[in-house]
């Protein structure tokens, strides 16, 4: 294949990527955690990168100028900085930032939560009637195999701490810990399980 058709190639699966991944975030290189109790409330930890892959496949396509890329990523680390729930948000160049993230809340009865927001899901809780799910945006084997090729990883270890009966779930490996039952899921790219699990949670009557 020659130069000129490879890189056409790559560029065609740039923009598949940023159509795909249009206005999201991928994690990479990171630890995560969900700590949720039966009646809904919730601590979200996160720790690690975060890659906005519009701006990255821009960047890598040299569609930004020199002037022009340091002003979008100032503009993607102001949009993350806008959530109080992120700590520290440093920016590590081309569209890939260092975070610290910690929320917490309660998704009750009924109610949703979604990390980074809902137009860039990464983790989500949902509950409704009884049942709270929480899981991972997952990512099509076409779509993780892209990513690989474009040198973009999805590596890291994903955590719910649960006192809450658990109807079922994916994990790799369950603890236990004084009370608490530990799901670990150990993330090694793109193309690994998503992780998802079902808790018994609180009704609303009536």
């Amino acid at each position: 294949m020659g130069r000129a058709r490879r890189g056409l190639v790559a560029g065609f699966m740039l923009l598949a990527v940023a159509a795909v991944l249009s206005g999201c975030y991928l994690p990479d290189k990171f630890r995560a955690e969900i700590r949720i109790s039966r009646s809904g409330a919730f601590a979200v930890t996160y720790e690690g990168e975060l890659v906005y892959a519009p701006l990255y496949a821009d960047i890598v396509q040299g569609k930004l100028s020199p002037q022009e890329a340091p002003e979008k990523i100032a503009v993607a680390e102001r949009d993350l900085k806008r959530d109080s729930g992120f700590k520290s948000v440093k920016s590590l160049g081309n569209g890939r930032f260092s975070v610290s993230y910690e929320g917490t809340g309660a998704v009750g009865g009924r109610g949703f939560f979604t990390f980074i927001r809902r137009n860039a899901d990464i983790l989500s809780i949902k509950s409704r009637d009884g049942a709270m799910v929480i899981r991972a945006n997952a990512l099509s084997a076409v779509d993780g195999q892209r990513l690989m090729r474009l040198g973009l990883g999805m590596a890291g270890e994903f955590r719910v701490t649960t006192d809450a009966p658990v109807r079922e779930h994916n994990a790799a490996a369950v603890r236990s810990y004084a009370g608490y039952q530990i799901y670990i899921w150990q993330i090694d790219n793109p193309l690994s399980p998503s992780p998802r699990i079902v808790l018994e949670g609180p009704r609303v009557s009536g």
